[in-house]
């Protein structure tokens, strides 16, 4: 089985397509372009302005 990775990441653009889904498209550093199927997901972790650590779990979606 495949162990987890972390990479640092910024957000480059964030929009919304609906009440549920958002678009999310970050700058990872350090990351090849890699395949997904379909029920993957991806866990982000930020910290907010107070210092909070917040994670949440995305599903990978394709546009096509």
């Amino acid at each position: 089985m495949a162990r987890f990775k972390t990479f640092d990441a910024r957000v480059l653009r964030f929009t919304s397509r609906s009440e549920f889904t958002k678009h999310i498209e970050l700058d990872v550093k350090d990351l090849t372009p890699f395949g997904f199927v379909p029920g993957q997901w991806l866990s982000v972790k930020a910290n907010t302005p107070e210092g909070e650590d917040i994670t949440r779990a995305y599903s990978i979606a394709s546009p096509r």
